[in-house]
């Protein structure tokens, strides 16, 4: 009994264990903007009335734009996602992706009228409300005088400017007539002691 126990148990070497990591599939990385616009082309050519694989080749050349500031890159997008809301108008993604195209063509109120349509059949399309707001913002700011604008060509009495400039035009030191700059605000009264 007691030489049972003494026993050491036979270990196997560390080189002879296997995990099974030989035979592993190699690591999958995402693809690049090419290879996304050559898939989709391809899915597109075997299936001619496929929309979504033109919905999403418009949303590759929308980010080939993005990545290489190419503009004519846009219009491929904008083209495309055309050709798909041709097949099917009332594919959502389309109408989200063409309002970014859109967008960055400066047609804010178009980009406004796709994105709103998208946004009132899903209030939960996130993009779609965002690209609301930057395209109201692009509209509001197409008609505010910029800097080089006088305020005397604005209609009297419209303020002119945003709430900062205005805010450093009120702070800003009184000058005398002669030109020099005063301690005293306007309204203000000096006391003398």
């Amino acid at each position: 009994m007691s030489s049972t126990l003494n026993q050491t148990p036979a270990v196997s070497s560390p080189a002879s264990v296997t995990l099974g990591l030989e035979d592993a599939a190699p690591v999958l990385r995402m693809k690049t903007t090419g290879e996304l616009i050559e898939f989709w082309k391809g899915r597109f050519e075997r299936d001619p009335r496929d929309f979504i694989s033109l919905t999403y080749l418009g949303e590759a050349y929308i980010r080939q734009g993005r990545e290489t500031g190419d503009v004519s890159a846009y219009e491929r997008a904008e083209a495309t996602l055309r050709r798909s809301l041709e097949i099917n108008s009332r594919y959502e993604p389309t109408l989200a992706y063409l309002s970014a195209a859109v967008f960055v063509k400066h047609d804010f109120q178009g980009a406004l009228e796709l994105a709103s349509r998208v946004y009132a059949a899903d209030p939960r399309a996130l993009q779609a409300l965002a690209t609301m707001g930057d395209a109201q913002k692009g509209i509001v700011l197409r008609f505010l005088p910029g800097p080089g604008v006088p305020a005397k060509a604005t209609k009297p009495g419209a303020r002119c400017g945003n709430r900062w400039q205005r805010r450093r035009r009120r702070h800003r030191p009184h000058r005398h007539p002669t030109g020099t700059p005063t301690t005293r605000r306007r309204g203000t009264t000096r006391s003398s002691s």
